[in-house]
């Protein structure tokens, strides 16, 4: 799970540099990725604190906790986070690639339409 959450901790970084480099180039560029950068920025917050939370498990478990059962449901739910919720930050980063200029192409009076 780790190495999941710090690749997309890394590529979280990296969408970020691209994005201030982007806005830079065309101002309209914030404002056309805000809402999926947030989204994807949620769901690897999420996923960092899932992490922790296993690994608050994990050591408890390793000391021998009678609240056995509570914690192996912190891991097998952080599992399931970054193998089957996590993945789906990836559309959001193909939004956000995919620039401002195809949402700005469309004149205003074509709204009317």
């Amino acid at each position: 799970m780790a190495s999941k959450v710090q690749a997309r901790i890394g590529e979280w970084r990296e969408l970020t540099a691209e994005i201030i480099a982007a806005t830079g180039r065309d101002p309209q560029e914030i404002g056309a990725v805000s809402v999926d950068f947030l989204q994807y920025s949620a769901y690897v917050l999420l996923a960092g604190l899932w992490l922790r939370a296993a690994a608050r498990a994990q050591d408890a478990l390793e000391q021998g906790t009678e609240e056995l059962a509570f914690y192996q449901a912190k891991l097998v739910s952080a599992d399931f986070y970054v193998r089957r919720v996590l993945p789906r930050a990836s559309a959001h980063r193909e939004a956000i690639e995919g620039g401002a200029d195809c949402l700005m192409a469309l004149p205003e009076g074509h709204f009317a339409f």
